[in-house]
């Protein structure tokens, strides 16, 4: 094997582990990884019109989230924020 290849493998493979780590513990606790995720974007998101108009700030759990946010689809999300027009 070449040395610069076997250099590249190890500098990638030290690059990752804390990615791997991070991938590791979170197959340990999925819901609380998912949650985590979903809460995470909801606070990001909640001065939006969209989150304004569905509280996102209000949601606490996931049974908050299921009543204040409609099940959608991708258009209707985007008409939402883009009005289509007859042009």
């Amino acid at each position: 094997m070449r040395v610069g290849a076997t250099i590249a493998n190890l500098a990638w493979l030290a690059s990752s582990v804390g990615a791997s780590r991070r991938f590791q513990r979170a197959l340990a606790a999925p819901e609380e990884t998912q949650w985590a995720w979903l809460h995470a974007q909801l606070a990001r998101h909640a001065a939006s019109e969209y989150g304004r108009a569905h509280e996102f700030s209000a949601v606490r759990r996931y049974a908050d989230f299921a009543a204040r946010v409609p099940l959608c689809r991708y258009a209707d999300v985007i008409s939402f924020h883009l009005p289509l027009t007859d042009d």
